[in-house]
């Protein structure tokens, strides 16, 4: 589930309009609905707990998202912008919660993976539909970002050896 579910889930259960809580977190009404839409995400820490504390919530639960296994890897630049953002919306917050280096994120990354593609196999129908979320990347998705950036290295690798053989 997104922030953005949660948070419209939260907000039904404490029974307030989304203009009541914009009023209540002194956000504005557009940002509470592109929340819900999720269109954008809460810049600062604090604004989670702002809005956990009005509908009763764990900040924790409203931030953190479920992953999927279609979840692409992060490059390593990315991944490094990732880590550097963090820190500087979250000086006084808490440390970067993901691996602490690239190369360790996209082992687990990869375990991940195989763990999901496994449980997938076992599961399926055939008949699901692919799930696509778009969301700031969260520490637990660095594994399956891994995987994926793995694979694209791979693909273009072998995509050079044949245009060369082909010449």
């Amino acid at each position: 589930m997104t922030f953005g579910e949660k948070l419209r889930r939260a907000r039904r259960e404490k029974g307030l309009t989304q203009a009541e809580l914009a009023n209540q977190a002194g956000l504005g009404l557009r940002t509470i609905i592109a929340y819900e839409k999720g269109e954008t995400y809460p810049q600062k820490r604090s604004t989670y707990q702002t809005l956990a504390d009005i509908l009763g919530v764990q900040a924790d639960d409203l931030h953190n998202e479920e992953t999927t296994a279609s979840a692409l890897p992060l490059s390593r630049t990315q991944w490094e912008n990732s880590k550097r953002r963090y820190e500087e919306l979250l000086l006084d917050g808490p440390a970067w919660p993901g691996d602490s280096t690239y190369e360790e994120y996209c082992e687990k990354m990869a375990q991940a993976s195989r763990v999901n593609a496994a449980n997938k196999n076992r599961n399926s129908t055939g008949l699901e539909l692919p799930q696509i979320t778009i969301r700031p990347a969260l520490a637990k998705d660095f594994p399956t970002l891994l995987q994926m950036a793995h694979q694209r290295e791979h693909q273009h690798r072998d995509g050079q050896q044949q245009e060369h053989v082909q010449r």
